[in-house]
Protein backbone atom coordinates (compact mmCIF):
# COMPACT_ATOMS: atom_id res chain seq x y z
CA UNK A 1 0.00 0.00 0.00
CA UNK A 2 1.33 3.43 -0.94
CA UNK A 3 0.40 6.82 0.44
CA UNK A 4 1.21 10.38 -0.55
CA UNK A 5 1.57 12.27 2.74
CA UNK A 6 -2.21 12.18 3.23
CA UNK A 7 -3.04 9.89 6.12
CA UNK A 8 -6.19 9.09 8.03
CA UNK A 9 -6.07 8.40 11.77
CA UNK A 10 -5.77 4.63 11.33
CA UNK A 11 -2.89 4.95 8.87
CA UNK A 12 -1.05 7.31 11.20
CA UNK A 13 -1.26 4.75 14.00
CA UNK A 14 -0.12 1.93 11.70
CA UNK A 15 2.71 4.06 10.32
CA UNK A 16 3.87 4.86 13.84
CA UNK A 17 4.35 1.14 14.52
CA UNK A 18 6.93 0.95 11.73
CA UNK A 19 8.66 4.23 12.51
CA UNK A 20 9.73 3.85 16.14
CA UNK A 21 12.72 5.52 17.77
CA UNK A 22 16.01 3.87 16.92
CA UNK A 23 14.45 1.58 14.30
CA UNK A 24 16.61 -0.14 11.68
CA UNK A 25 15.68 -0.87 8.09
CA UNK A 26 16.87 -4.47 8.22
CA UNK A 27 15.43 -5.43 4.85
CA UNK A 28 17.72 -2.98 3.05
CA UNK A 29 20.49 -3.17 5.66
CA UNK A 30 20.45 0.58 6.18
CA UNK A 31 20.69 1.88 9.74
CA UNK A 32 18.08 4.46 10.67
CA UNK A 33 18.49 6.08 14.06
CA UNK A 34 16.79 9.13 15.53
CA UNK A 35 19.04 11.25 17.74
CA UNK A 36 16.52 13.85 18.85
CA UNK A 37 13.33 13.97 20.84
CA UNK A 38 10.34 16.25 20.75
CA UNK A 39 6.73 16.54 21.78
CA UNK A 40 5.59 14.33 18.91
CA UNK A 41 1.93 15.32 19.15
CA UNK A 42 -0.07 14.36 16.08
CA UNK A 43 -0.85 17.38 13.94
CA UNK A 44 1.77 19.64 15.55
CA UNK A 45 2.65 22.16 12.80
CA UNK A 46 6.41 22.23 13.34
CA UNK A 47 9.47 20.33 12.10
CA UNK A 48 12.01 20.47 14.94
CA UNK A 49 15.23 18.72 16.01
CA UNK A 50 17.58 16.67 13.84
CA UNK A 51 17.43 13.02 12.84
CA UNK A 52 20.10 10.84 11.25
CA UNK A 53 18.82 8.20 8.85
CA UNK A 54 20.17 5.88 6.21
CA UNK A 55 19.80 6.46 2.46
CA UNK A 56 19.51 3.24 0.47
CA UNK A 57 20.46 2.62 -3.16
CA UNK A 58 16.95 3.62 -4.31
CA UNK A 59 17.19 6.96 -2.52
CA UNK A 60 14.70 5.98 0.20
CA UNK A 61 14.92 7.77 3.55
CA UNK A 62 12.93 7.04 6.71
CA UNK A 63 10.50 9.79 7.71
CA UNK A 64 11.03 10.56 11.44
CA UNK A 65 8.30 9.25 13.71
CA UNK A 66 8.31 12.58 15.55
CA UNK A 67 7.16 14.28 12.35
CA UNK A 68 4.55 11.83 11.16
CA UNK A 69 1.66 13.96 12.39
CA UNK A 70 3.01 16.91 10.37
CA UNK A 71 2.37 15.02 7.12
CA UNK A 72 -1.32 14.46 7.82
CA UNK A 73 -3.52 15.87 5.08
CA UNK A 74 -0.81 17.96 3.38
CA UNK A 75 1.33 17.01 0.36
CA UNK A 76 5.04 17.66 0.84
CA UNK A 77 7.23 19.08 -1.94
CA UNK A 78 11.00 18.54 -2.08
CA UNK A 79 13.28 20.86 -4.03
CA UNK A 80 17.01 21.23 -4.56
CA UNK A 81 18.62 24.19 -2.79
CA UNK A 82 22.11 25.66 -2.69
CA UNK A 83 24.04 27.83 -0.26
CA UNK A 84 27.51 29.31 -0.58
CA UNK A 85 29.95 29.11 2.34
CA UNK A 86 33.50 30.26 2.96
CA UNK A 87 35.99 27.43 3.50
CA UNK A 88 39.74 27.57 4.18
CA UNK A 89 41.91 26.88 1.15
CA UNK A 90 44.21 23.89 1.22
CA UNK A 91 47.72 24.76 2.37
CA UNK A 92 46.72 28.22 3.62
CA UNK A 93 43.84 28.22 6.15
CA UNK A 94 44.02 32.00 6.51
CA UNK A 95 42.65 32.36 2.97
CA UNK A 96 39.07 31.32 2.34
CA UNK A 97 37.30 30.29 -0.83
CA UNK A 98 33.62 29.95 -1.70
CA UNK A 99 32.07 26.50 -1.80
CA UNK A 100 28.55 25.64 -3.02
CA UNK A 101 26.65 23.26 -0.75
CA UNK A 102 23.55 21.60 -2.15
CA UNK A 103 20.79 20.13 -0.04
CA UNK A 104 17.10 19.21 -0.31
CA UNK A 105 14.41 21.31 1.34
CA UNK A 106 10.94 19.86 1.98
CA UNK A 107 7.90 22.01 2.62
CA UNK A 108 4.10 21.73 2.59
CA UNK A 109 2.70 22.23 -0.90
CA UNK A 110 0.81 25.47 -0.05
CA UNK A 111 4.04 27.05 1.20
CA UNK A 112 5.90 25.97 -1.94
CA UNK A 113 3.16 27.37 -4.18
CA UNK A 114 3.31 30.72 -2.37
CA UNK A 115 7.11 30.91 -2.75
CA UNK A 116 6.92 29.89 -6.40
CA UNK A 117 4.23 32.44 -7.24
CA UNK A 118 6.29 35.12 -5.51
CA UNK A 119 9.29 34.18 -7.65
CA UNK A 120 7.20 34.32 -10.82
CA UNK A 121 6.02 37.83 -9.99
CA UNK A 122 9.61 38.95 -10.42
CA UNK A 123 9.51 37.89 -14.09
CA UNK A 124 8.76 40.68 -16.56
CA UNK A 125 7.36 38.55 -19.39
CA UNK A 126 5.47 35.32 -20.01
CA UNK A 127 8.57 33.89 -21.71
CA UNK A 128 10.54 34.49 -18.51
CA UNK A 129 7.80 32.86 -16.44
CA UNK A 130 7.85 29.79 -18.67
CA UNK A 131 11.65 29.65 -18.42
CA UNK A 132 11.37 29.81 -14.61
CA UNK A 133 8.84 26.96 -14.59
CA UNK A 134 11.12 24.80 -16.70
CA UNK A 135 14.11 25.72 -14.56
CA UNK A 136 12.39 24.81 -11.30
CA UNK A 137 10.41 21.76 -12.41
CA UNK A 138 13.39 19.42 -12.80
CA UNK A 139 14.62 20.30 -9.30
CA UNK A 140 11.42 19.51 -7.38
CA UNK A 141 9.14 16.57 -6.69
CA UNK A 142 6.09 15.82 -4.57
CA UNK A 143 7.14 13.19 -2.07
CA UNK A 144 5.81 9.64 -2.23
CA UNK A 145 5.91 7.36 0.81
CA UNK A 146 5.91 3.57 0.99
CA UNK A 147 4.16 1.40 3.57
CA UNK A 148 7.20 1.53 5.87
CA UNK A 149 7.09 5.32 6.06
CA UNK A 150 10.04 6.00 3.75
CA UNK A 151 10.10 8.75 1.14
CA UNK A 152 12.08 8.53 -2.08
CA UNK A 153 14.37 11.19 -3.52
CA UNK A 154 15.08 10.99 -7.27
CA UNK A 155 18.62 11.10 -8.57
CA UNK A 156 18.06 14.68 -9.80
CA UNK A 157 17.91 15.76 -6.14
CA UNK A 158 19.92 13.04 -4.43
CA UNK A 159 22.95 13.27 -6.73
CA UNK A 160 23.73 17.01 -6.54
CA UNK A 161 23.12 16.99 -2.77
CA UNK A 162 25.55 14.04 -2.44
CA UNK A 163 23.06 12.03 -0.39
CA UNK A 164 24.36 8.50 -0.12
CA UNK A 165 24.60 6.11 2.79
CA UNK A 166 23.60 8.57 5.50
CA UNK A 167 21.59 11.79 5.67
CA UNK A 168 20.64 14.30 8.32
CA UNK A 169 17.03 15.50 8.40
CA UNK A 170 17.15 18.98 9.91
CA UNK A 171 14.00 20.57 11.26
CA UNK A 172 13.56 24.22 10.25
CA UNK A 173 10.22 24.89 12.00
CA UNK A 174 7.87 25.07 9.00
CA UNK A 175 10.11 23.09 6.63
CA UNK A 176 12.83 20.48 6.94
CA UNK A 177 16.08 19.96 5.08
CA UNK A 178 17.96 16.83 4.02
CA UNK A 179 21.75 17.14 4.16
CA UNK A 180 24.77 14.96 3.60
CA UNK A 181 26.87 14.84 6.81
CA UNK A 182 29.82 16.54 5.09
CA UNK A 183 27.76 19.41 3.70
CA UNK A 184 25.92 19.92 6.98
CA UNK A 185 29.18 20.18 8.91
CA UNK A 186 30.28 23.04 6.64
CA UNK A 187 26.86 24.70 6.83
CA UNK A 188 26.82 24.50 10.64
CA UNK A 189 30.20 26.20 10.87
CA UNK A 190 29.07 28.93 8.47
CA UNK A 191 25.79 29.39 10.38
CA UNK A 192 27.65 29.75 13.69
CA UNK A 193 29.99 32.38 12.23
CA UNK A 194 27.11 34.33 10.69
CA UNK A 195 25.04 34.35 13.90
CA UNK A 196 28.08 35.37 15.96
CA UNK A 197 28.66 38.26 13.58
CA UNK A 198 25.03 39.29 14.05
CA UNK A 199 25.50 38.92 17.84
CA UNK A 200 22.81 36.25 18.01
CA UNK A 201 23.56 33.56 20.58
CA UNK A 202 21.18 30.62 20.98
Amino acid sequence: MRWRARLDERQVRELGMGMGMGASDTKEGVASTETGAGPGAAGRPYFTLRFKHGVDAQGRVQFPSRWKGRATGTPLVALLREMSVAVPTKGNPSITDKKALRYVEVMPAPMFEAHFEEALRGCTSEAARQAARRRFSWRMVELDFDGAGRFSLPEELKGPAELKGTAWLVGCVHTFQVWSPEHLECADADDAALLAKENIHW
